[in-house]
């Protein structure tokens, strides 16, 4: 979805911002982990901006998701996605707790 952008003020300063909009839609309880997600990253985000530049990796990442484990629906691929960074910090802190028992 392409959008007509306009001049934003911030405190007296005005920033003229190009963006295209990406919206996601999950079910209850693929928020609820994506959620989780997004408060991992930082807590008091409401409104998520990335480099456009970044939107390349992200569409590689969710067609290699797609083809790896066999999943069309968007959401449902970035609900995976999701699933797969839960489970990465999972096993990082099990391994810090590991490591501080030693």
């Amino acid at each position: 979805m392409k959008l007509d952008t306009k001049p934003v003020k911030l405190d007296d300063i005005s920033v003229d911002l190009s963006y295209e909009q990406v919206t996601l839609m999950f079910l209850p309880t693929q928020f609820d982990r994506f959620e989780q997600v997004v408060q991992l990253l930082d807590k008091d985000t409401h409104l998520m901006l990335a480099n456009l530049g970044d939107f390349e990796r992200f569409r590689e990442s969710v067609t290699k998701t797609s083809l790896r484990h066999n999943i069309r629906n968007a959401a449902a691929i970035v609900a995976k996605m999701v699933d797969i960074v839960l489970e990465h910090y999972a096993n990082e802190d099990k391994q810090c707790q590991q490591e501080k028992q030693k």
